[in-house]
């Protein structure tokens, strides 16, 4: 892999995420194209996991019947966060979600007849109860286990299962745009060079930090939500390391409307998109609304505009 920035000190974790068909296949029975390696899309990817899930954690995904296999290698690229508020996953009974990145999808899936045909893997628990639950975790000696057996069906995974990624490191796009989010989490400050003089955010006894606030139905969360220090109107902001969408357009708006609705409590709203530019249709947008702006990374200034 190449383009790696290591961003955590930590020793990764392991786990294995189980998966119904309906997140991993479609109707038709052709792998579902989100849990493609480098696919791309401006909707946020999340998954439900333990509490103590780790950004740059590593995990098997795990798939149940027809499939009954572990066919892809993930990593967390967040920590966990509460999605109570998501209504579907309450529905669930998921407590807890992450973001996440699709590594590797394997060409030869570790079966559930493989891994009990090892002795060293029968004793592990997520084997002794089939595989029947959500997520369970992953002894160190465990996973070398089954990375030697993904290994021998295919050497080339062995190009995936690099050093760096051993050790937690994320892929540098992803890296560089949770980069930005955490130095303005730190001093957001610096947005008083693109005209914007905020506060973050704190509600809730202050359990609600401003950061990756979990809204809406879909489980998506505000990059990082403010408020103006002149007038108090809250702010939506949303960050993009790459050109920015007319998606984008959408998903500031709804988050906007969830903030109105769940907070601001008739406080104004307003959106800021922060991105590496904007596409000519995002643009005609933003002249419908002149309460989200759209302004480029460049300006900031932060040295990590590449």
């Amino acid at each position: 892999m190449v383009g790696e920035k290591i961003t955590a000190d930590h020793k990764p974790q392991y786990w294995l995420f189980v998966t119904r068909p309906k997140y991993y296949e479609d109707e038709d029975g052709r792998d579902l194209a989100y849990l493609e390696p480098g696919y791309t899309s401006e909707e946020e990817k999340w998954w439900t996991c333990h509490k103590d899930t780790k950004k740059g954690d590593l995990i098997f995904l795990y798939r149940t019947s027809p499939r009954s296999d572990i066919g892809y290698l993930m990593q967390a690229t967040s920590d966990a966060y509460p999605i109570s508020d998501n209504v579907y996953a309450s529905q669930q009974g998921w407590a807890y979600g992450c973001e996440f990145a699709v590594l590797s999808k394997f060409r030869n899936p570790l079966t559930f007849n493989e891994i009990g045909n090892n002795e060293r893997l029968r004793e592990w628990a997520a084997y002794r109860k089939r595989f029947q639950g959500t997520v369970f975790h992953i002894p160190a000696e465990v996973w070398d286990v089954l990375n030697e057996l993904v290994l021998k069906k295919d050497a080339s995974y062995r190009e995936v299962l690099t050093p760096k990624v051993q050790r937690g490191v994320l892929p540098e796009k992803i890296a560089k745009e949770k980069d930005i989010e955490e130095r303005l989490f730190r001093n957001i400050g610096l947005l008083q060079r693109i005209g914007y003089d905020l506060v973050l955010y704190e509600g809730r006894g202050k359990r609600i930090t401003g950061r990756q606030v979990p809204c809406g139905k879909k489980g998506g969360r505000i990059d990082l939500l403010c408020r103006a220090r002149d007038d108090g109107n809250f702010v939506v902001i949303e960050l993009k390391r790459v050109e920015a969408s007319y998606h984008v357009f959408g998903q500031v708006s709804s988050y906007m409307g969830w903030v109105q609705n769940k907070i601001a409590r008739g406080v104004p709203v307003r959106g800021l998109i922060i991105s590496r530019g904007a596409d000519v249709r995002l643009k005609n947008a933003l002249e419908t609304n002149s309460n989200i702006e759209q302004r480029n990374i460049k300006e900031l200034r932060l040295g990590t505009e590449r």
